[in-house]
């Protein structure tokens, strides 16, 4: 028994519209999927670039740390230094022996000696520091940028598995209508 032509155009009719009406929701599915997935990725972004702020926020905190320590320790050694030679001007004023002049003028020397060779081995020790806290500063800012470039990687990927799911919707349109 052949079909009524009238009956096998509808059931055609039919099966085409259930396949395009498939196919709009796969591709309204996949583009929701996309613009939720979008907005999480902005967020996630978001959250990198304040972590990052906040990581260099600390390392240029430690960084002046470091440089008022140097600062500080520079002041402690000038006045030492400024004592020692005070305290030779107080000889002098006294009328001191020259014996106790000459005591107190190599004192001051070694003082000021001793304190250029402290002052010399901080400058270089927080000079490290200071290189580290540079070089962790770009080093946070590194990574959150790997990160983001990874987001919109992973966004580019997502992206691609989805236009192939709605290709394969449209496939199956077509090749209900070659039925």
């Amino acid at each position: 028994m052949a079909e009524n032509p009238e009956k096998a155009a509808e059931k055609f009719e039919k099966k085409v519209e259930d396949a395009v009406g498939h196919a709009e929701k796969v591709y309204d599915d996949q583009v929701d999927k996309l613009e939720r997935q979008a907005e999480h990725a902005g967020k996630h972004d978001e959250r990198v670039i304040k972590h990052a702020e906040r990581q260099v926020e600390v390392d240029a905190g430690l960084a002046k740390v470091h440089v008022d320590h140097l600062v500080h320790k520079a002041e402690k050694a000038g006045e030492k230094v400024d004592r020692a030679y005070e305290k030779v001007a107080e000889k002098v004023e006294r009328g001191a022996s020259d014996e106790a002049i000459a005591r107190a003028e190599a004192h001051a020397e070694k003082v000021e000696a001793r304190e250029e060779d402290k002052l010399a081995k901080t400058i270089e020790r927080e000079e490290k520091h200071l290189k580290n806290d540079a070089e962790a500063a770009v080093r946070h800012v590194k990574d959150a940028a790997e990160k983001l470039v990874d987001s919109g990687v992973d966004l580019a990927k997502d992206a691609a598995k989805d236009a192939s799911r709605v290709d394969e919707a449209v496939e199956n349109v077509v090749e209900k209508l070659q039925d």
